[in-house]
């Protein structure tokens, strides 16, 4: 089995029985397949996360312990989300922005709520309607433009 580190922020994505990819810098492009199988009810005072324990099989025994693994975990929940891209989200006084461009002359500073962000993605929970179409290159320049 794996000990894996959970942030605080994805604790409640993160179930009992969700299953697990494992990478492994020693063996990159091989995926691991397992399940979570249990989850610790408190969290680490140094590094905010909890931990969860993974059980995959190892009968080759090519994971060894101490390895340094990426963790994705596929969950059940069949939701989907507005995805834009990172470099859109502008973040300002505690909370998450987008610019929504509707033409050159008509662009709306939008405050939103974001589920998550995965590399250059970010998916977005409230604050954006499908179809609408945000500033990603250089928005925290036109934000900044459009506060003053």
């Amino acid at each position: 089995w794996i000990w894996a580190n959970v942030y605080e922020s994805n604790i409640d994505r993160v179930h009992v029985g969700d299953n697990v990819g494992v990478e492994t810098i020693s063996y990159p492009g091989k995926i691991f397949t397992g399940k979570v199988d249990k989850m610790m009810n408190v969290l680490d005072p140094t590094n905010k996360v909890m931990k969860v324990r993974i059980v995959l099989p190892n009968e080759a025994y090519t994971l060894k312990p101490e390895m340094f693994t990426s963790i994705t975990v596929t969950n059940n929940l069949q939701k989907q989300a507005i995805t834009i891209p990172s470099s859109a989200l502008i973040f300002d006084h505690s909370q998450y922005f987008v610019i929504v461009y509707k033409s050159k002359k008509d662009l709306t500073i939008t405050p939103v709520e974001i589920i998550n962000t995965v590399g250059q993605n970010t998916y977005i929970a409230k604050g954006l309607n499908p179809g609408q179409k945000v500033i990603g290159l250089q928005a925290l320049q036109v934000y900044g433009q459009l506060n003053n």
